[in-house]
C-alpha cells in the first residue's frame, strides 16, 4: 500500500509542468542579450576565444560596508582620482599609497544589497582588446530581512591602457556561474569621478 501511494505520488510529481527550466533559459538568454548590447555599445563585437593571459592582483581590499552607496565601478590611474574616491568611500581613513606609474585601480562598489561581504575576484586577464574582471560576491544567508549592506572591492592591479570588461556571477539561482557584464571601463578623467560622486 505504501509502495503504492509513493508510486502515484511520483507519477503526479512528474505532471506538472516544469517552469524552472523554462525561466533558467530565458533568464540566460536575457543576460547573454543584455551582454551583447553592452559589448557592443562599447566596441567589443564579441567575447574572446583566446584563452588569455592572467594578471596578478597587487594589492584589494574588500568589505561589506562603503560610503558609496549606489553601483558604480571606477578604473582610476591618478592618485588624485583616488583620493576624490576615497573621501567618500572611506572618510576619515588615510588613501593608500600607489605609485601610478607601474599601477591602476579597479574599484568596485555594488550599492546598497543585502548578505554580501564584498567580492571575490575569479580571475583577472588580459586579452587583445581588453582587459577582463570576474567577480563573485561573497554572499550569506540569514534569518529575516537580511543585513543592509553598501559591498566594495578595490584592486592594485599593472597598469592598464586598455578598456576593462567588468562580470559578476549571476547564477539562476543555485545552478553554474553565469557571467553578467555589468561594465565597460575605460580610463577616467578625474573631473569624471568627480560629477559621478556628486561633488561640488
Amino acid at each position: 500500500m505504501f509502495t503504492k501511494i509513493c508510486l502515484m505520488a511520483c507519477l503526479w510529481l512528474l505532471s506538472i509542468p516544469v517552469y524552472g527550466d523554462q525561466a533558467e533559459k530565458e533568464y540566460l538568454l536575457k543576460v547573454q542579450q543584455d551582454n551583447k548590447l553592452l559589448l557592443e555599445q562599447s566596441g567589443l563585437a564579441i567575447e574572446p576565444d583566446e584563452i588569455g593571459q592572467i594578471i596578478p592582483i597587487k594589492q584589494e581590499w574588500t568589505g561589506a560596508h562603503s560610503g558609496i552607496k549606489e553601483e558604480n565601478y571606477f578604473l582610476i590611474d591618478s592618485k588624485d582620482q583616488l583620493d576624490q574616491l576615497w573621501k567618500q568611500h572611506a572618510p576619515g581613513i588615510s588613501v593608500p599609497e600607489v605609485n601610478f606609474h607601474a599601477f591602476s585601480v579597479i574599484a568596485v562598489f555594488g550599492g546598497e544589497l543585502k548578505n554580501i561581504k564584498g567580492y571575490k575576484a575569479y580571475e583577472l586577464k588580459q586579452y587583445h582588446d581588453f582587459i577582463r574582471l570576474r567577480l563573485d560576491d561573497d554572499g550569506y544567508q540569514t534569518i529575516g530581512e537580511g543585513d543592509k549592506v553598501t559591498p566594495f572591492a578595490i584592486y592594485v592591479v599593472p597598469l592598464i591602457t586598455k578598456k576593462v570588461l567588468i562580470q559578476l556571477n549571476a547564477p539562476y539561482y543555485k545552478g553554474p556561474r553565469i557571467w553578467k557584464i555589468k561594465k565597460v571601463l575605460e580610463v577616467e578623467k578625474p573631473a569624471i569621478i568627480k560629477k559621478i560622486l556628486h561633488q561640488p
